[in-house]
């Protein structure tokens, strides 16, 4: 989604495996971070279950600030008769988002208050939500993991 370039520095890597029960899903996970310029990070995740009961798949394409926070996110899923495309860009006071679900396009602007969070329905994207400031709840966004209908992968408010 993001080609990876020549000058960025790989910073680290690894796989997470999903399991239930102490037995693997046939869900695996890679991840892949890498530093660019001025601070900025890409995070690329490949949540693979095309082995799993689910049969999806999903990348994500995140790029970090020098805070280590999200400030735009691509991603692609192939799974449940459904190919859904999308771009997240995150602002101050709002998340800008639009997507194709099926050749079909759809945007939405999610007004959020200052200092909201985001993540995204992974491993790697939910240890990005331990990174949010504070110990209390606060208003995040994340993108809709109930896979079905025109609202899969959608942004949503959370807290």
């Amino acid at each position: 989604i993001i080609k990876e370039q020549p000058y960025e520095k790989p910073l680290s890597a690894g796989t997470w495996r999903y399991e239930r029960d102490g037995r693997p899903t046939g869900a695996v996970e890679h991840w892949r971070l890498t530093e660019a310029a001025d601070g900025y990070r890409f995070l690329r995740v490949d949540l693979d279950a095309r082995a799993a009961e689910s049969g999806q798949t999903t990348l994500y394409h995140a790029l970090l600030n020098g805070d280590g926070r999200i400030e735009r996110l691509k991603y692609r899923f192939w799974g449940g008769g459904l190919r859904v495309s999308g771009n997240v860009l995150l602002d101050d006071a709002a998340v800008i988002a639009s997507r194709e679900v099926n050749g079909v396009s759809q945007s939405e602007v999610l007004e959020m208050p200052a200092g909201y969070g985001f993540w995204f329905p992974s491993a790697e994207g939910l240890g990005l939500a331990a990174l949010l400031p504070g110990d209390a709840t606060i208003p995040a966004a994340t993108l809709n993991s109930d896979v079905g209908g025109a609202d899969t992968l959608a942004v949503r408010r959370v807290e």
